[in-house]
């Protein structure tokens, strides 16, 4: 079963198609950038993160958690570690190359986490829907 969107180049030949491109499926709420890099991006939204490369224009990466909305992202300073806020108030973090979920705050606010930033490791500035 296909996920949209994509798109996809179909022909006859073995394998009968191929992946050109994909998109976020839902609202895209915050955008991360690694630091020294520009040919990476980081998408939050419905659908969780995406990791993009934009020479290639292709999806790298992607992680979500069923019934959850990335509401906000950013990116360690070394690059090893991608910087979650949900809607449910937890911030996550996820391994850039492994897509794996590390780590977990599950209360770091009582309602949706909207705002984040990284700072000199391990620091982490965070705001919420509730202005805390």
């Amino acid at each position: 079963m296909l996920e949209a969107p994509q798109i996809l180049k179909l022909s006859r030949a073995v394998p009968p198609s191929r992946l050109l491109a994909t998109s976020c499926t839902a609202a895209v709420y915050d955008i991360a950038f690694p630091k020294n890099t520009d040919d990476l991006f980081v998408t939050a939204g419905g659908g969780g993160i995406r990791v993009w490369c934009l020479s290639t224009q292709q999806e790298l990466l992607r992680h979500s958690l069923p019934g959850l909305v990335a509401l906000a992202c950013a990116i360690t300073h070394d690059r090893s570690t991608i910087v979650v806020g949900w809607d449910d108030g937890r911030l996550s973090g996820v391994g850039a190359e492994s897509g794996q979920q590390l780590w977990c705050v599950k209360e770091a606010h009582q309602g949706p986490l909207t705002a984040l930033v990284t700072l000199a490791p391990p620091h982490f500035v965070t705001g919420g829907q509730d202005g805390k």
